[in-house]
């Protein structure tokens, strides 16, 4: 058995992640690929099987039913989707894990130090450095017009939206 830790819903079922265009599988996709990854992490399946022919990974038949009862509800997905883009848009899988609150806040209303090419806001925790986000952040997560940022001194984070400048028509 590999190790499947860091495997999430889609890997289990070997499944594409959703694209941002909004196609996913839909729930015939999800119920074919869920009694596939059952075939392939049965035990009494695999055991008859060469080595060579295991090419991905098995799973527990706990986690494959999990990841199937996640994503072939609507509402059930919808929240996992976002829980995943939330850890993909965090530094490391490791510290998404640890933070509790998050607030929506506009690129507008951090307060913007031309000096240091980052903008601020005041954490409620009172930690003296508070939420950054640097210009480099904003470049990297143009595409979803938001970036999460963590504050040091808590586990809070800060969804800050933005529209690039070109998005505006603006030079």
């Amino acid at each position: 058995m590999t190790n499947t830790e860091s495997a999430d819903h889609y890997a289990i079922l070997d499944l594409c992640h959703p694209k941002s265009d909004g196609k996913a599988a839909d729930q015939n996709e999800v119920k074919a690929a869920y009694r596939r990854a059952l075939l392939h992490s049965h035990p009494d399946k695999v055991q008859g099987r060469q080595v060579e022919q295991v090419e991905r990974p098995r799973y527990t038949i706990d986690k494959v039913i999990e990841a199937y009862n996640t994503l072939v509800n609507p509402s059930t997905r919808l929240q996992y989707d976002e829980r995943l883009k939330m850890k993909r848009q965090c530094k490391s899988e490791r510290n998404a894990e640890k933070y509790e609150g998050i607030e929506t806040i506009d690129l507008d209303d951090l307060v913007h130090d031309s000096h240091r090419q980052e903008w601020r806001h005041d954490c409620r925790c009172g930690d003296e450095s508070g939420f950054r986000v640097t210009e480099d952040e904003l470049r990297g997560g143009s595409d979803s017009g938001e970036v999460v940022a963590a504050c040091p001194g808590c586990s809070l984070l800060l969804r800050v939206t933005y529209a690039m400048a070109d998005e505006l028509g603006t030079p």
